[in-house]
């Protein structure tokens, strides 16, 4: 258990390190560069959050220090992209309890699930609500961002990633089919901000 604890606190430490890099590699540079030129100028809206994102979309169950899944639709990860009026929101759950939240306007939260026990049955708890609602999802090798009112979830598995998307309202309203699977995300949304200082 201790090995398993202290490989998943490295992969924490990695995962920050990557986000310290696309920080570093996104925000736009002062002044000149080391040629004397000026800097290109960036997107104003580059965000290191889409850069994480992708780690999950495109990762494997070895980036994370998991085993083999009993199948391979069996998720590993669940990615959901919440377009609501202040912004977009990912929520990631890994199954090794880690979770994330990214905002596309704003800042996240990172590796709450290696210090809080809560956080981490919440990620555990998403994967298995992906697992229950892979069938309801059908293969994709896009991860576009949602419109403004929907909801778009990605589940990665050794097969590949599978995706469904739904209304928000809907959702939380409990009237989709994938109202337990948006529960069990916003649930490590509840988590984050109950720890919180």
């Amino acid at each position: 258990m201790k090995a398993a604890s202290i490989k998943s606190r490295w992969i924490t430490v990695a995962l920050c390190i990557v986000v310290i890099i696309l920080i570093v590699r996104l925000v736009p540079h002062r002044g000149r560069s080391e040629s004397g030129a000026p800097h290109a100028a960036r997107p104003s809206g580059a965000n290191p959050y889409l850069g994480l994102r992708s780690l999950v979309l495109e990762g494997k169950r070895a980036n994370f220090g998991l085993g083999p899944g009993s199948s391979p639709t069996q998720p590993f990860a669940i990615v959901s992209d919440w377009n609501d009026p202040e912004g977009t929101t990912t929520i990631i759950a890994i199954a090794d309890g880690s979770a994330s939240v990214y905002r596309g306007k704003g800042p996240g939260s990172i590796g709450g699930g290696q210090a809080h026990e809560s956080i981490r049955n919440a990620a555990l708890k998403a994967v298995e609500a992906a697992a229950a609602a892979q069938p309801l999802m059908h293969a994709t090798s896009e991860y576009p961002l949602p419109a403004r009112g929907l909801v778009s979830f990605y589940l990665v598995a050794d097969s590949g990633v599978f995706t469904a998307t739904a209304a928000r309202d809907d959702l939380l309203g409990g009237h989709s089919p994938l109202s337990p699977l948006a529960a069990a995300a916003q649930n490590i949304v509840s988590e984050y901000r109950r720890v919180a200082p």
